[in-house]
Formats: C-alpha cells, structure tokens, sequence
C-alpha cells in the first residue's frame, strides 16, 4: 500500500475482507465472484475500508446467485409476469396512461423484486 505524500490517505483504495464463512461456497469456485460481492459492498471512497463477512451478507450473496441462475431460466422460457398500473392525474381527473410493471417469480424463493432481478440482469447480459 503506498500513501499519499499530503496525507495519510492511500493513493489507491483498500478493501481488506475476511471471509468466514467460506466453507457454504463448497468448491464450486464461488470464492472470487463472493470476494467481487463483498468489494461491491463497500463504499469505494478511496479509504481503507474493512468489509467483513457475516451470515446475513453470505446469505444476500447465495441469494443474488439463486436469481443470477433463475435469470437464464427466466429469459429463455419467457417466465416474466407482466402487470399493467394505471396512472391517475389529479388534475384531470381521470386516467391518463399505463406503467408496466415486470415481476418474476421464482418457484422456491417466491416474488423477486424487480430492483434485484433487473440490476442482476445487468451485469450478466
């Protein structure tokens, strides 16, 4: 790590991690795209910061992985749900358009929120 000469700050970010729970990541190869997650964490503020692994951030990320696999599933066998919400002015009383509204639903994880599904859905396609 090299400093910065007019301050104690880092002339490049640190992320130090620890990850306690790598065992649930078996040997399938899941330590470095977890060691990603737990970096896309941080702040990136360009100071040392320290992410540190607990059940609640594993369990987002074998989360995260259940919908990136569904996703593929999802895509290729067009399982999106789509709802139309009407949209309703004051001013004229009356309805004025639609929003369509994309959900999905996962058979074992239930309705997957369309923030989690679409910002997934972003880095992999």
């Amino acid at each position: 790590m090299q400093l910065d000469a007019d301050s104690s700050k880092p002339a490049t970010p640190v992320i130090l991690s620890g990850i306690v729970h790598g065992q649930k990541l078996g040997t399938s190869g899941l330590m470095l795209e977890y060691e990603e997650y737990l970096e896309s964490l941080s702040l990136q503020n360009g100071m040392i910061e320290v992410i540190q692994d607990d059940q609640q951030t594993m369990d987002g990320f074998l989360y995260n992985k259940k919908v990136e696999q569904y996703l593929h599933t999802a895509i290729a066998q067009d399982l999106f749900e789509v709802y139309y919400q009407p949209v309703y002015s004051t001013e004229k009383n009356d309805f004025v358009t639609l929003e369509a509204l994309s959900r999905l639903h996962h058979p074992e994880l239930g309705w997957i929120a369309p923030d989690v599904f679409i910002q997934i859905a972003e880095k992999i396609i």
